[in-house]
């Protein structure tokens, strides 16, 4: 895996000092309802373009500081509460080594601790459930597994050392389409459907390393406290999106805590429509 830095670069929609200018936005109030800027098609962006836009998702109290939109993945502005995670040990006494689905125990390929926390685990978990759906336009409601919009959140802890090697997030829509019911027959947990999308809180800096790196996607990620990216595992026609192939990359010097919020499709269906488009 070779990662490259994540870069943004306007798409012809927005000067060089209306970009500059994101940075200093503040949120606006709850009667403030900002205008949604007009994205650039398909037909200008290569598959590996990025742009910048100020988008607000239709919500009425603020807009994204700053958004580096790429097919994948999304680059997004900070939560506050965030750092509650990580500074008040919320997740620390239940870490356990990181596995893998095919596996009871820890792999070489995946060198991590994980937690998984419930929204009812801190107040403040709720706050940021319900930010990343203000963002996102998605449910991530939290239920019980056969009827969930999301998973619980998943914090992670590397140390150095810690990586894990490439590695799509969703369980079976990389697999032909005619084996995906016996994969809802075998765990009772699908009927919520795959991971539709994944949003990544970054809980602390990284000295060097720990890069989260798209290696089909050709981009990589630098940790940033309080930064998040945002992408999607599944295509709008329900196939695997074989550009979000990810993996982390190796903790050279300090420690890296990262927290997951895996969503569900079946919840958000009518959130983010079907298409026919395979490009979609």
């Amino acid at each position: 895996m070779r990662p490259r830095s994540l870069q943004c670069v306007t798409g012809g929609h927005i000067s060089k000092d209306e970009f500059e200018s994101l940075l200093m936005l503040p949120e606006l109030d709850a009667y403030s309802r900002p205008e949604e800027p007009q994205q650039p098609s398909d037909t200008q962006l290569s598959a590996t373009a990025t742009y910048c836009s100020i988008p607000s998702n239709g919500h009425q109290k603020f807009v994204l500081h700053l958004m580096e939109r790429k097919y994948s993945p999304h680059a997004v502005s900070k939560a506050d509460q965030i750092s509650t995670i990580h500074q008040c040990s919320v997740a620390i006494p239940f870490l356990k080594r990181s596995l893998v689905q095919s596996s009871d125990s820890p792999v070489e390929y995946r060198v991590s601790h994980t937690a998984w926390l419930r929204e009812e685990s801190h107040p403040v978990l709720p706050k940021i459930v319900q930010r990343i759906s203000d963002v996102t336009g998605l449910y991530t409601t939290q239920g019980p597994l056969n009827n969930t919009a999301a998973e619980d959140l998943q914090v992670l802890s590397y140390g150095i050392g810690g990586h894990y090697f490439e590695h799509e997030d969703y369980f079976w829509k990389g697999y032909a389409e005619e084996t995906w019911p016996s994969f809802s027959e075998k765990y009772d947990h699908y009927p919520s459907g795959d991971r539709m999308a994944t949003w990544m809180f970054y809980l602390s800096d990284v000295e060097a390393g720990g890069r989260t790196a798209f290696p089909k996607a050709g981009v990589s990620v630098v940790p940033v406290k309080g930064s998040a990216v945002f992408w999607y595992n599944i295509k709008k026609n329900g196939v695997g999106n074989a550009m979000s192939q990810h993996g982390g990359c190796p903790v050279l010097l300090g420690h890296k805590w990262v927290a997951n919020k895996w969503i569900r499709e079946n919840w958000n269906f009518q959130r983010r429509p079907c298409s026919l488009n395979p490009d979609d």
